[in-house]
């Protein structure tokens, strides 16, 4: 894909079991960033991916759902590259991705 801009904003449930509390979240997302030809993004990949454990519905409310790699770093870097995002689901469920920018 070719990121448009903005950050990378997921719609997630990283819990183990629905039925279990909606800030228990036992489960993550990893997320890299691969070149064109598949090959890990230096910077944005292994050791260096994003981690996502947050449930983003609670009671009622939808919390923050952006993805952030360390040191803070968004997707919102890469505007304009090509790039492919390997997901990584560990006891967690994605039901949709955006690419979106900040509020003002």
């Amino acid at each position: 894909l070719q990121w448009p801009e903005g950050d990378l904003v997921v719609n997630a449930d990283p819990r183990e079991a629905l039925d279990s509390h909606p800030m228990v979240t036992d489960g993550r997302i990893e997320v890299e960033v691969l070149k064109p030809d598949g090959q890990p993004w230096p910077g944005w990949s292994g050791p260096d991916r994003a981690i996502f454990h947050r449930n983003t519905h609670n009671r009622g409310r939808i919390l923050d759902g952006r993805v952030l790699w360390p040191d803070n770093r968004s997707l919102a870097g890469l505007k304009g590259e090509s790039f492919a995002l390997k997901f990584t689901l560990v006891h967690a469920r994605l039901y949709t991705l955006q690419a979106a920018t900040p509020p003002p």
